[in-house]
């Protein structure tokens, strides 16, 4: 009787799958969101060759965009700054929670204006909103020095990247309500040990 062996194919993964397994790996290894997001915004930089990756955080009731993590390919970290956006142009422009695509930003100057602001050699853009229960948390963006039109599965790949992002502020969020709540307990049993360990009035006060 001829004996049956198994077929094994080799493993075959995407650049996209290797991107993909990286981000979760990130936002999976630490609750400490600016770590996360500058790793992320490294790791989509340097994998799609692109000049640069940033990642946005909004504060919809300052009117204000803060970029807290932005990484060129094979370069170091690029300052972070906030604007003021007064006119609401973040949420006019993602208002349908659609990703965005510039093949040259110099034919948009208002949007260049908030989302490119001083990077006038930045010419292409994709920026796909950060979204969680229907609210625009962020921004993540890619550019080029030079005019490009973005592939669909690029804008594919950005839009999941977008979910592990929100997820990742969702988690922060949970970890420093949680770590707050502790600290308050561990005020209020050191108020309690205080109050039954010591019965002279000015010495408890």
């Amino acid at each position: 009787m001829a004996e049956i062996t198994e077929n094994k194919q080799p493993e075959i993964k995407s650049p996209a799958t290797d991107i993909l397994i990286r981000v979760a790996q990130v936002a999976s290894s630490t609750l400490e969101l600016r770590e996360i997001l500058d790793t992320i915004a490294q790791v989509v930089a340097d994998s799609l060759n692109k000049d640069l990756c940033s990642i946005c955080l909004t504060k919809p009731g300052e009117k204000v965009i803060c970029i807290e993590a932005a990484r060129g390919a094979g370069k170091e970290s690029i300052t972070v700054f906030c604007l003021r956006d007064e006119e609401g142009l973040i949420e006019k422009v993602f208002r349908k929670r659609q990703p965005l695509t510039i093949e040259d930003i110099r034919k948009e100057p208002d949007i260049k204006a908030i989302l490119n602001p001083g990077k006038s050699d930045l010419l292409s853009l994709l920026a796909v909103p950060v979204v969680k229960d229907n609210l625009i948390l962020g921004i993540i963006t890619l550019q080029t020095k030079d005019p490009y039109i973005y592939r669909w599965d690029e804008i594919n790949l950005l839009r999941i990247i977008s979910h592990n992002i929100s997820a990742a502020i969702r988690n922060a969020e949970l970890y420093r309500s949680v770590k707050t709540q502790l600290d308050e307990l561990k005020v209020i049993h050191e108020i309690g040990k205080a109050i039954t360990s010591i019965l002279n009035i000015d010495e408890l006060l």
